[in-house]
C-alpha cells in the first residue's frame, strides 16, 4: 500500500509539472531563440532533508551573466538566494523543505520570462477520493473529479500555484 501511495505521489508532482511544462510551450515565442533555463532535480525526498537542483541557462544570445532568485511557497531553506549563469553555465543549489501543509513544495527559479516553478514530493499526505463510484472501463476515459483528502478523508488544500493531473485506468 506504502508502495502504491508513493507512485500516486509522483505521478501527481509530474502530471503537475508536465502542466506547466505544456502550459510553458503553448506560450508564443518571439522569431529569436529565447533562453532557457534547464534544472535536473530529484521529484522526491523528505521533509528537513536537502534536494540537490543542478540548473544550466541555455539559448541565450547575451554574454551577460543572468540572474536567478530562488523562492517559495513554502518554508524552504535554500543554501543561496540567487543563481548567476551565463549560457551553458550549471550551478547546483540545495533546497530543504521545513514545511508543508501537503507534503508537497514548489521551488521556483528566476522571475518573469525565465521563471521556473518545480513541485517535490517530500511526504503526500493526501490520497484521491472520486466524486462518484460509476465504474471506468479498462482503457476508457472520461472526465471525472476526485478529492484530495487526509487519512481521515477531510479535504486538503494544495498549498502549489498550479496542480493539474491526469488518470487512466
Amino acid at each position: 500500500m506504502n508502495s502504491f501511495k508513493a507512485l500516486l505521489s509522483l505521478f501527481v508532482v509530474l502530471c503537475a509539472s508536465l502542466s506547466f511544462a505544456q502550459n510553458q510551450a503553448q506560450q508564443p515565442k518571439n522569431s529569436h531563440q529565447n533562453p532557457e533555463l534547464d534544472c535536473n532535480y530529484p521529484y522526491t525526498g523528505q521533509l528537513g532533508t536537502p534536494l540537490k537542483f543542478e540548473c544550466t541557462l541555455k539559448g541565450s544570445e547575451s554574454k551577460e551573466t543572468q540572474h536567478f532568485i530562488l523562492s517559495s511557497r513554502q518554508t524552504v531553506k535554500f543554501d543561496r538566494k540567487t543563481l548567476d549563469l551565463r549560457n551553458g553555465e550549471t550551478e547546483s543549489f540545495n533546497a530543504t523543505v521545513v514545511d508543508t501543509k501537503t507534503g508537497l513544495a514548489s521551488v521556483i527559479i528566476g522571475e518573469g520570462e525565465l521563471e521556473q516553478e518545480i513541485n517535490a514530493d517530500v511526504g503526500f499526505k493526501g490520497h484521491l477520493k472520486p466524486t462518484e463510484t460509476t465504474p471506468l472501463d479498462f482503457r476508457d476515459w472520461r472526465t471525472m473529479q476526485v478529492l484530495l483528502v487526509d487519512r481521515d478523508d477531510k479535504p486538503m488544500s494544495v498549498d502549489l500555484d498550479q496542480f493539474t493531473m491526469e488518470v487512466q485506468s
